[in-house]
């Protein structure tokens, strides 16, 4: 049967058609498809565009009715009233109203049959009797129209799952803003940027391209608890409005894969520090350098104080991917309370602010993954030393817990003061002068902060004395060093890389001493700035600058064993090959590690 609405066509669906048309707004993911934005459909299809445009299609309706379904359409069916218009079967507007079909139906799906007939029915699998006069070929064009139509709009924390065909309301953005996805090992981020009317996480600006971008996380796993246990955490931190954790938008699921979404960051720690590789050594810089990582301690503290709602117990071997070497479990309590779980400068994400030097907020939450351990590659056969940052815990064999993040924020706290004092390259230096062989891979070498130490039964571990060595001599040693990073420098040595976990300060602690750090550099510049001789607070017996045998931690790292029935005669050495052994800084900081700091890391070719 025909339609009422192929009766009769008129100037005024062809002068409708064309003037939507010219509304359309390129997407970003894909130039050949368009979006009809929101705020364009509602100025284009007014009442009394709706009214003409019926009173041609309509011709058996009376004014009354014609004025009452024009109102029903601009309140509750411009989506559906705009897709029959580019079928130019807007006349089956009446009859679609009055089965109830309206916007909150649309986008309408599909249901095929034994007989593989294509039939349109609403979101809740009820049929539509009106469709049952249309064509297949209308149908099928109507279930493509519809999308453009129906770009979804983004509300604040909410979860979507879309179908495969939706088309999202991102936007190209500018020649200059074409940023290459990062990969990692879990995710991969994009650049993107939504239009102004389909979404509420701020207010819109008035010329779509000055829209802030946003970051979009896709998840690899398409493992719904691995995805839950993400978003839960970053739904119910947002409520907190933390300055220095990362913002969750919204999330959304589209043909099998998770995604969630950010706002975009400039820049991330390291590649902050790149880009001012010799920052002055002054109050602004001292000052915001010693808020950050006040407030990175302070985030911490939220986070190991958080009680998920989703148990973040260590998942299978299927989802983390481990050398052989290292166990991965998790104290029963622990299982209770948030981790981040891979902390370091990729995973502080820097936000410029007018006004103001910025500020860096904590992000990609490891939560019990701890994916750390395998984020340089996807792929297993390619890992074979443990990450930069992790603790000795997960290669000794013991139980992790919250303590892991706090031995991980000493690593980057010293890689912050030697950015400080000595200028980005020599956070390249420092990382190859910890450098060594791993003795149980054939070519790989590592930078950890720890080193293991096997004897005839049993398995140690100690604070790398290279570690030591540079923070002796480098660090505390430098021209510039004021008794503030003298005193920094000891709270981080003496109570954040502490093999010993249990004997880690705690996050309220740490946030407690970074207080008063603060209060007393706030009244004090001399305190802040002034060139001072380094005289430990906490005398050690085991310094490099102390003993010419070889050291083994500050005064409070105690000694952590397992007996995992190794035996080896291996004489431990902590040290690089010898032409890095003799190397002054000078010539280290031309020395380049071989691993890559870009974050998130690239996969390997």
């Amino acid at each position: 049967m025909r339609s009422r609405s192929d009766t009769k066509d008129s100037a005024t669906n062809t002068s409708l058609k064309a003037r939507l048309e010219l509304e359309h707004r390129p997407c970003h993911e894909n130039r050949t498809h368009f979006i009809l934005p929101k705020g364009r459909l509602s100025a284009v299809i007014t009442t009394d565009v709706v009214v003409k445009d019926l009173k041609s299609r309509r011709p058996d309706l009376d004014d009354v009715e014609i004025h009452h379904h024009a109102q029903d359409i601009c309140g509750n069916a411009r989506q559906l009233y705009a897709t029959l218009v580019y079928l130019k079967k807007e006349g089956d507007i009446c009859e679609l109203l009055g089965e109830g079909v309206c916007d909150k139906d649309m986008p309408l799906t599909t249901r095929q049959d034994s007989l593989n007939s294509f039939e349109l029915v609403r979101k809740d699998g009820l049929s539509i009797t009106t469709f049952q006069r249309w064509s297949h070929k209308h149908l099928r064009k109507f279930f493509r129209v519809q999308f453009p139509v129906t770009a979804p709009f983004f509300n604040h924390l909410m979860h979507y799952k879309f179908d495969n065909e939706a088309i999202l309301p991102f936007i190209p953005l500018k020649d200059e803003e074409d940023i290459e996805p990062k990969e990692g090992g879990y995710s991969t981020v994009y650049a993107r940027r939504l239009h102004p009317d389909h979404h509420d996480f701020w207010d819109g600006s008035s010329e779509q391209d000055d829209e802030p971008l946003v970051a979009v996380k896709e998840l690899y796993s398409s493992v719904e608890i691995e995805f839950l246990k993400e978003q839960t955490i970053l739904q119910q931190l947002a409520s907190k409005n933390h300055p220095h954790l990362i913002k969750l938008l919204a999330t959304y699921e589209k043909d099998k894969k998770y995604y969630l979404m950010f706002p975009f960051a400039n820049a991330n720690l390291r590649s902050y520090w790149e880009e001012r590789p010799l920052p002055k050594f002054d109050q602004p810089t001292v000052h915001w350098a010693l808020c950050q990582m006040k407030g990175i301690a302070d985030a911490l503290k939220v986070i190991h104080n958080f009680r998920p709602t989703i148990p973040l117990l260590a998942p299978d071997a299927k989802e983390v991917k481990v050398p052989k070497n290292v166990k991965l479990s998790v104290h029963k309590d622990e299982a209770l309370f948030g981790r981040h779980g891979d902390i370091k400068p990729e995973n502080l994400l820097w936000f410029a602010e007018e006004g103001n030097q910025g500020s860096l907020q904590l992000a990609d939450f490891g939560l019990g993954r701890f994916h750390g351990r395998d984020s340089r590659s996807r792929d297993p056969e390619h890992i074979a030393a443990s990450p930069t940052y992790e603790p000795p815990e997960c290669k000794l064999g013991l139980p992790v817990s919250r303590e892991y993040d706090m031995w991980s924020l000493g690593c980057l706290y010293l890689e912050f003061v030697t950015w400080l004092l000595k200028g980005f390259d020599e956070i390249e230096a420092f990382s190859k002068f910890r450098d060594r062989k791993d003795p149980n891979a054939m070519y790989w070498s590592d930078d950890n902060f720890y080193t293991i130490v096997p004897d005839s039964d049993k398995k140690e571990a100690v604070v790398r004395d290279k570690v030591i060595e540079w923070v002796d001599n480098e660090l505390h040693g430098d021209r510039k060093c004021s008794q503030l990073i003298h005193d920094l420098l000891d709270l981080t040595m003496t109570k954040l890389l502490v093999v010993d976990s249990s004997a880690r300060t705690k996050g309220v602690l740490l946030y407690g001493k970074f207080m008063q750090l603060m209060e007393k550099a706030e009244a004090d510049e001399d305190y802040m700035l002034t060139p001072v001789s380094y005289h430990p607070t906490h005398p050690r017996t085991n310094s490099t600058s102390v003993l010419p045998e070889r050291p083994r931690s500050y005064s409070k790292n105690k000694f952590v064993t397992f007996d995992d029935g190794l035996h080896s005669n291996t004489e431990p050495r902590d040290a690089m090959c010898e032409d890095r052994e003799t190397a002054g800084p000078s010539e280290r900081s031309k020395q380049k590690p071989k691993h890559s700091k870009t974050w998130p890391p690239l996969r390997p070719d």
